[in-house]
Order: C-alpha cells, then sequence, then structure tokens
C-alpha cells in the first residue's frame, strides 16, 4: 500500500516565512561621539579696572543731556573711557556680590558711605509712604501722584545730599517729571517690563550655590524661602504676582529658556553678555542715557542744542522730538506703538492696583497677561 506522506529527501526546498535575519543588513551599533558643546561666538565680557573717582574740586557740574543722538554718537561712546567706566561700575558690583546672599550682609560689614545710603534710603521710604497714588478713574499708566513725592523729596533732599558730603548747589540737580511705562516683551525689556540688573546681580549671588539650580525658579516653594535672599529669585517672584497666566513659560518665555541652563556660571556669563549687546550697543536704548559730570560725553559727541532737540524731561508730556538726523529718524511720540523705544504699554503693576480697588481686595492682585 503506497503511502501518502513526501518524502522529505525529494521535496523541493521552499523558502521560510518567518522573521528575516536582519543581523547582517542592519550596521553595526557604536558608541556615538561625544558631541563637543556649542562655543558662544560673543566672548564674555571682562570686568575692567575701575578708575580712581575724580576730585570733587576739578568738576564743573552740569545738568545731565542726551548726546547720543547719532549712530556716529554711539560709535564715540562704544569706543570711550566712559563705556569701560560704566561696565567696570556695573560688573564690578557684580562681581562683589558673588555668593552673597542678602541676609549674610549686616551693618557691621558696611562702610559709612553705604550705612548712609541706607539711612537715605529709609528716608526717602517715608516720604513714599507719605505721597499715596491719586485716583485716576481707568488709567493704567503711571500714576501722576509720583509728583507729590517730588514736593516732598524737594523738601528734604539738602539734608539727604549733606550726609553724601555734597555740598555745591551745582551738583544737585532736581527731577521734575518722572514717567514710568513698561517698554513691552523684546531686547532687555525681555527678561522684566522695568528691570535688568537685579537679574544680573542675582545670578552671581546664586553662582556657586549647592543645591538652588536655574530650573528652581518653577518652584513655588524655593521663590518663597529664597525670594528675599537672592535678587534673582525675588524678582521671578514679583513677575509671577503680576500676571493673571500661571507658568512662566506663558508669561516671561525668555526666563523660561534661560532656567534650563546647567548652572548660574552660564545664566550670569549670557547675563553680563546681554548688559553689554542688549543695552550698552543698542542705540534705541542709550539714546535716553544722560551725560553729565561724573559720566562725561566725549568730545565730538552731539550736543541737544545743535540737534535742537528739546530736553527729555520737557518733552516728557508729550509731542514730536526727531533725535537723529544721520539717515536716521526717530520719532518719539508718547502715543505710538513702535519698537523704537519700546512699544508703549501699561504699567502691570498700576493695573493690578486698578483691579485691588475695584474688587475691593488688600494685596496685590493677578492682571491680564500683557
Amino acid at each position: 500500500m503506497a503511502s501518502n506522506k513526501e518524502d522529505p529527501q525529494n521535496s523541493e526546498t521552499k523558502p521560510t516565512t518567518g522573521i528575516p535575519n536582519l543581523r547582517d543588513r542592519l550596521p553595526k551599533l557604536e558608541p556615538r561621539k561625544k558631541r563637543s558643546p556649542p562655543s558662544n561666538p560673543l566672548p564674555v565680557p571682562e570686568t575692567p579696572d575701575l578708575p580712581s573717582p575724580p576730585e570733587q574740586s576739578s568738576l564743573k557740574f552740569c545738568k545731565p543731556t542726551r548726546r547720543i543722538l547719532s549712530p556716529r554718537d554711539h560709535d564715540l561712546f562704544l569706543q570711550s573711557s566712559t563705556y569701560k567706566l560704566l561696565l567696570a561700575f556695573v560688573f564690578g558690583l557684580t562681581d562683589s556680590v558673588i555668593d552673597t546672599p542678602v541676609s549674610a550682609i549686616t551693618n557691621t560689614d558696611l562702610g559709612s558711605t553705604i550705612r548712609e545710603i541706607l539711612e537715605i534710603l529709609d528716608k526717602v521710604e517715608d516720604v513714599v509712604r507719605r505721597s499715596p497714588p491719586e485716583e485716576q478713574g481707568d488709567s493704567r499708566f503711571g500714576n501722576k501722584g509720583f509728583r507729590d513725592f517730588l514736593d516732598l523729596a524737594t523738601k528734604e533732599h539738602t539734608g539727604w545730599h549733606k550726609k553724601l558730603g555734597v555740598s555745591s548747589d551745582e551738583a544737585i540737580i532736581e527731577v521734575s517729571t518722572y514717567f514710568l511705562q513698561a517698554f513691552g516683551s523684546h531686547g532687555v525689556w525681555g527678561l522684566d517690563d522695568y528691570q535688568f540688573l537685579p537679574f544680573l546681580f542675582g545670578a552671581s549671588q546664586l553662582l556657586h550655590h549647592p543645591y538652588i539650580r536655574p530650573l528652581s525658579i518653577h518652584q513655588n516653594l524655593i521663590l518663597e524661602e529664597y525670594g528675599n535672599d537672592y535678587l534673582y529669585l525675588g524678582q521671578v517672584n514679583f513677575v509671577n504676582s503680576v500676571k493673571n497666566v500661571e507658568g512662566l513659560r506663558w508669561h516671561s518665555p525668555m526666563l523660561d529658556d534661560i532656567s534650563s541652563a546647567k548652572n548660574w556660571t552660564k545664566v550670569e556669563d549670557g547675563m553680563r553678555r546681554m548688559f553689554v549687546a542688549e543695552v550698552l550697543k543698542k542705540l534705541p536704548v542709550m539714546q535716553h542715557f544722560l551725560f553729565g559730570s561724573l559720566i562725561p560725553a566725549v568730545d565730538g559727541m552731539s550736543t541737544e542744542e545743535e540737534f535742537g532737540v528739546p530736553n527729555e524731561e520737557d518733552d516728557a508730556e508729550g509731542g514730536e522730538v526727531v533725535v537723529m538726523h544721520d539717515g536716521m529718524r526717530h520719532v518719539h511720540q508718547m502715543n505710538s506703538w513702535g519698537d523704537c523705544c519700546g512699544i508703549k504699554v501699561p504699567s502691570s503693576v498700576a493695573a493690578g492696583q486698578e483691579m485691588k480697588k475695584r474688587m475691593g481686595n488688600e494685596g496685590l492682585r493677578r492682571i491680564p497677561f500683557d
């Protein structure tokens, strides 16, 4: 009887339909070479030596005025000793607070000049309490009650100057008008609407901190515990307090980006670069800088009289001012929305005060993201 089974030896070999052997098809896995970290084309600005202050008797005091009125003026400034003086002063302050929390400073550590300045600031704070803000309806812009503060300060500034050893009447120039307005979240104002230096000094305070890292600014407990000790954390705390949107990612994207830095050295280096690139080297910023006796202008820089430009203090109520003529026209208007001097947006603090008044609550309330 014939068998129905095929002879395995006579049957044709059929291809298998299982998982193919990929061992010979895939490239051999090798350890990836470590990439060298990208180098920043901008070197970290160093701290120049601070020159000795000039003798007061050799100074001829004058009212500070704008002297950077054209690109040429700005170029002269960047090549001048005054530019190095500003770097030396600001970066010298930065170096002086390395790894130093506020609580580590006692009155016994302070020099007599610093103690005198602190006493004056205490008196200024008392003047602030005696000049409350005015009722301004729905206005979200700078409160005009600051004029009352200036009137009170004018009556007391003589004693303050004597404490500082300033006796010459020519050295005392009064400020008559003050407006505080946000400049939009771009350039140097990307960190905060009004302030930059606290972030530079604050990064230096945290330079070698054993456990507070740049990412720690996202931890509310860290901000609450150490906000009064470190300027950087205190500023982040303040920014959070006046925004309605939760999270730095949404209302302060630049601060959020900086928090991804590996350490505070990277942050401080970046802040130094930013101060040079976005403040001193930006004409729209420096055209409002005032030069006088202690911070002198360079020979050859323009004057407001030569350009027919009114003093910025006199023009604070509005109007059109042409600031530069060398191929660039800068029209400075209080109702403009151009980028040149920053976008004119309402003060976030003023808005918070307005909401507090309407809601009948104490303390600073959050406001809509602006």
